[in-house]
């Protein structure tokens, strides 16, 4: 029997690669984060950094008030009982921890790349956030620079007008604390957007962005934006929404946004979104994954879609990945099943791959819009043979391959 088989590549677009700027080829998106040169919306606190602590909590990071200086990752975490659950935000500040009172901050901005200064004037920057409280812009060093001046301003009904001094060659990031938050009406809503963009919605991708991709690229892969190494997520609720203060968290960028840049290009682009499914997601999570993007996405746009990310890697071992292995949809087909852990992997991959296809199939079951990936390591033949062997093996008749 012939075996169709669709195996995932990575897709990058270099400009200068053998001259083929203007080839429409696939591109592999940068992570989200404050560190990153590819703005994407209009409002740069979605790339704010949230707090890298190995427990993966991303919230807001904290600092002892009565500090000027300290290091910008090391305070103590907020309870969740303190936390606006649906937007990060803190419910009041100061709060008092171990007898310090305790502010946060996060790094919102470490370089305005030099692409975005030629399309734009120097103009003032707008900050601009809802609720009564105190905040503070200070720029902290990240090697040898010169100093610059901070900037607290209360929260008031109007922006407030901001020159930026951030740049690459001055190895300064800018970091933004929340000082005060009224109990009554605590800041929320934070944004920083270029004067050109006063009058445009926060959550509006960035013309440059989309433009720089209208013609280069047709494939979207979302990989890095959806944090897919190592993913904690299992249940629906567990994932990131449009409404939380960052999009830079581990849990990845939501996927409301990821439909927005597809659906940003008219059906004459001939586009396509390449999707992970959190290797740790439950039945249930598949399924109102597949449902969103099928009522989300236009219906021009195609879905690549690939259980995980190279499952077969070593980074998946227990040392990468620690805790995001414990979970019992990780194991419910790996154990007792072979002789050897390589057995019980591609077991395990095809099974839970199989499951994946089989729900989104049954969605999608009124397009041909959705292809299907079974990702493998092409270098390793003994390896690829042995997982579409399996796949077939265990494979419904129901269940499209192509």
């Amino acid at each position: 029997m012939r075996i169709p088989l669709l195996i995932s590549i990575l897709l990058i677009s270099l400009d200068s690669l053998l001259g083929q700027s203007g080839r429409p080829i696939g591109a592999l998106l940068n992570p989200v984060d404050a560190f990153s040169t590819e703005f994407v919306w209009k409002d740069v606190m979605k790339h704010c950094l949230p707090s890298r602590d190995s427990a993966k909590y991303d919230g807001f990071m904290t600092f002892d008030l009565s500090q000027e200086e300290y290091e910008w990752d090391s305070g103590p975490v907020i309870p969740d009982s303190l936390i606006n659950d649906s937007t990060g935000y803190p419910l009041y500040l100061p709060i008092t921890i171990d007898s310090t009172e305790i502010g946060v901050h996060t790094v919102l901005l470490v370089d305005i790349p030099d692409w975005f200064n030629d399309r734009h004037e120097p103009e003032e920057w707008l900050l601009s956030a809802q609720g009564t409280g105190l905040l503070r812009l200070k720029y902290l060093s990240v090697g040898c620079a010169g100093e610059r001046s901070d900037i607290v301003t209360p929260v008031t009904d109007q922006p407030v007008c901001i020159n930026l001094e951030v740049n690459t060659r001055d190895s300064m990031a800018l970091i933004l604390e929340i000082r005060e938050s009224d109990p009554d009406d605590p800041v929320r809503d934070i944004r920083l957007m270029h004067p050109s963009y006063r009058s445009s919605e926060a959550d509006d991708l960035l013309p440059d962005f989309v433009d720089y991709h209208r013609e280069k690229h047709r494939v979207f892969s979302f990989t890095h934006w959806q944090r897919t190494i190592c993913s904690d997520l299992i249940e629906w609720e567990d994932r990131n929404t449009p409404d939380y203060f960052t999009q830079a968290s581990f849990r990845g960028v939501s996927y409301e946004y990821m439909a927005d840049v597809l659906n940003s290009y008219s059906p004459s682009r001939e586009k396509a979104i390449w999707l992970n499914v959190p290797h740790q997601a439950s039945d249930d999570y598949i399924i109102q994954m597949s449902d969103f993007f099928h009522s989300r996405l236009d219906s021009h746009v195609n879905v690549y879609l690939e259980y995980g990310h190279e499952l077969w890697s070593d980074r998946w071992d227990e040392s990468a990945c620690g805790d995001s292995l414990s979970s019992p949809y990780w194991y419910s087909y790996m154990m007792g099943v072979g002789d050897s852990a390589v057995d019980r992997r591609i077991d395990w991959i095809a099974r839970r791959s199989h499951d994946v296809f089989r729900i989104w199939q049954d969605q999608w079951a009124d397009t041909n819009r959705l292809f299907k990936v079974l990702s493998t390591d092409v270098t390793d033949t003994s390896f690829t043979w042995a997982l579409v062997n399996k796949f077939e093996e265990i494979r419904d008749d129901d269940v499209d391959f192509e």
